[in-house]
């Protein structure tokens, strides 16, 4: 890759034997997660609400989205459907349960940085410390807290930019839709993979891309098109543009620290891709190592108070 930052090699060889327009685990989790409705089914899912009734009154959705976002959730055998004397329920395979770290995420970085008058998301407490919850990313092989420095990547066999980017977009309420039991949930999260392109643009930062040239040429996005999403990324405080050092003309994109503190909503979502989301005998879209020692990588979510690697069953809910 051009542009300095992580090299990502593998490009001519991704280009063989796959149709360019046909997304790889990538893009198709992208696809799938880059969308609210579906991101706040799996969230009460895996908490609480099971009823299809109960899923509508607490999302206040309709009827045709809430069938909708099911029947794919479906398809994709992320959740299955029970008929029951109390209806009909629905309740997430493992598929569908291994979000969890992406959720979880999710969670942090917007509790973190996102600030809605009255609104606040709930706190969580990991119950094996005790602690109120945070969370950092540790490589699942050594356990040590790592982030995009501490990586080298390369495309595998159905890597590559184009395959990286799913068919179409997604499309996002208007907040003002949103109730007052989920204000705030993926609102900004949203703005960063609700759009086809902007989830290879936050990861194009994270690999070292920062011109104009460099983001529309790696991923071949229409200028115009990049040039909103750029301005968007900046009002949103997650990269801030500055006249380039190399020339007067050029300006650098650069992740902030809130855009930085985005990376482990990044690389649980890449890594849920991976395992979950490859076709038979697709192939390894995107090979993670660590450098030192070189090994390669898996995140996994730790408890920053305490340093233990996260279970689902340890996190609570603070209600009160």
């Amino acid at each position: 890759m051009r542009d300095g930052g992580m090299d990502v090699q593998g490009q001519a060889q991704a280009e063989q034997g796959y149709a360019s327009d046909t997304p790889n685990s990538i893009g198709k989790a992208v696809g799938l997660l880059g969308d609210e409705w579906v991101l706040l089914i799996l969230r009460n899912l895996l908490l609480e609400a099971s009823r299809y009734i109960d899923l509508k009154k607490m999302l206040g959705i309709s009827d045709a989205v809430l069938t909708d976002r099911l029947r794919r959730l479906t398809q994709a055998e992320m959740v299955e459907r029970i008929e029951g004397a109390s209806g009909i329920a629905y309740q997430c395979m493992a598929k569908g349960k291994a979000t969890w770290p992406i959720l979880l995420a999710i969670w942090d970085w917007e509790r973190t940085w996102i600030r809605l008058p009255g609104v606040a998301l709930p706190r969580m407490r990991h119950r094996t410390c005790g602690a109120l919850l945070h969370t950092m990313v540790v490589c699942g092989d050594c356990e040590q807290p790592t982030g995009p420095a501490e990586l080298s990547a390369r495309w595998g066999a159905s890597g590559g930019w184009a395959r990286s980017i799913p068919v179409g977009s997604t499309r996002r309420r208007n907040a003002a839709a949103v109730t007052s039991a989920f204000q705030g949930f993926c609102s900004e999260t949203m703005s960063l993979l609700g759009n086809r392109w902007s989830m290879a643009l936050m990861i194009g930062a994270f690999l070292g891309l920062r011109r104009f040239y460099a983001f529309q040429s790696n991923l071949g996005v229409p200028s115009g098109l990049l040039a909103q999403r750029l301005e968007a990324f900046c009002e949103l405080g997650v990269f801030a543009v500055s006249p380039s050092a190399d020339r007067g003309d050029w300006y650098d994109y650069e992740l902030t620290q809130k855009g930085r503190a985005f990376w482990p909503v990044i690389v649980c979502l890449t890594d849920w891709a991976l395992k979950w989301m490859a076709g038979e005998d697709e192939g390894e879209a995107l090979i993670l190592e660590h450098k030192t020692p070189a090994h390669r990588f898996t995140p996994v979510l730790a408890c920053r108070h305490c340093g233990e690697l996260l279970k689902l069953a340890e996190i609570a809910v603070v209600t009160q």
